[in-house]
Order: C-alpha cells, then sequence, then structure tokens
C-alpha cells in the first residue's frame, strides 16, 4: 500500500480453504465503507490444505490484502504476532480465528477507535490455546497506549496510531493492571484448525 492504513485487520488462519474467501469478500464488503486506506493482514499457520493459494489467487485482486505463511507451524500467538509485525500504522483488530466474522463489532472498533486512537485485541474464545499472560499483556499494553494518548496536550490529526517512547508504555504497563479480558456469548464456527 503507497500510504499506512487507517484500519489493520489481522486474520490468523490455519486451514481454512473453504471459507476463507468468503470470509475475505466479507471484510472487504465491510471495511470499504468504513476505512478510506485499510489492509487484512491474513498469516497463514502452514495450513496443510490450499488456504494458502485460496487466499494469494483472491489477492490478486485487492491490493488491501497483505499475506504471509509460516513454514512449520507454530500456535496462534505466533500467528498473531507475525500479524503484528506487519502492521505499518493506524487501528489494529485482531479477528478471533475461531469466530464469525462480526460487521457490527468491527463497525463499533471503528467508531469507537477512531475517535480515540486505540488498539483493539479480540480475545480468543473459551477453552482457546491463547496463554492468559500474553491476553493480559496486550490489554495492559493497549490501556498504557490509550492513557499516554490521553494525557497529550495537543490532539493530533493522525489517521494512524502514533506509538510513543516504548520506554513509556513500558512504565504505565508495569504500574497499573488491567480487568480481564472476558468474551461474551458468540457464535462459534468451525471455520480454523485452531
Amino acid at each position: 500500500m503507497n500510504r499506512h492504513p487507517d484500519l489493520n485487520i489481522i486474520l490468523p488462519i490455519q486451514n481454512a480453504e473453504q471459507s476463507i474467501v468468503a470470509r475475505l469478500r466479507l471484510l472487504i464488503d465491510v471495511l470499504s465503507d468504513l476505512a478510506a486506506q485499510f489492509e487484512i493482514i491474513v498469516v497463514d499457520d502452514a495450513s496443510v490444505d490450499q488456504t494458502f493459494l485460496a487466499v494469494a489467487e483472491f489477492a490478486c485482486d485487492f491490493r488491501q490484502i497483505a499475506l504471509k505463511r509460516h513454514v512449520a507451524p507454530q500456535g496462534i500467538m505466533a500467528t498473531i504476532r507475525t500479524g503484528w509485525a506487519m502492521v505499518t500504522g493506524g487501528l489494529v483488530y485482531v479477528q478471533d480465528p475461531q469466530l464469525e466474522i462480526s460487521p457490527a463489532d468491527i463497525k463499533q472498533f471503528w467508531s469507537s477507535g477512531y475517535r480515540n486512537n486505540l488498539c483493539q485485541y479480540s480475545p480468543p474464545a473459551p477453552n482457546s490455546q491463547m496463554e492468559e499472560k500474553l491476553i493480559q499483556r496486550l490489554s495492559d499494553w493497549c490501556n498504557a497506549l490509550k492513557r499516554i494518548q490521553s494525557q497529550k496536550q495537543k490532539p493530533q490529526q493522525s489517521t494512524g496510531l502514533n506509538l510513543p517512547d516504548l520506554t513509556r508504555i513500558d512504565q504505565a504497563v508495569s504500574t497499573t493492571r488491567s480487568p480481564k479480558i472476558t468474551v461474551g456469548n458468540r457464535r462459534r464456527s468451525q471455520i480454523s484448525g485452531y
């Protein structure tokens, strides 16, 4: 993409050949109505089916899709970290691979996040393989960013997330503890191998 996206969706996947193109079409439809610039970052965790090829073929028609593949399975956390490493700016929403994509959730995130310049992490469904400590760390990091951003004197007119000095984030995270992330009742699907 030529400029930094306003909104990034990280989509970790594994063995989702049958459903991934429909999921990407839905995301493109929703995101085109929300943000002038957006990017869907798809990270394939070494699928054994044709998931990677299905995404690569679909991405030929949409410059907003970035694709990365792990050659060996690394798990959902490593897949999400790979996606985060590809983010170049803007708001970030991580889609849980075990949940259906919710256009309403993404629209709500965009409307609240854009006003408040937030980052977002979509927590995994219950019984997921996600480590509790990492969930807490991501939550603390996002809360620290919100606090630091709100303390700035002059509002910035930025379309992306301006990351402050990392030492300030670490200090803010170490001095506070955010509430645990809970997951509401959402419909699970058999979308991926996670």
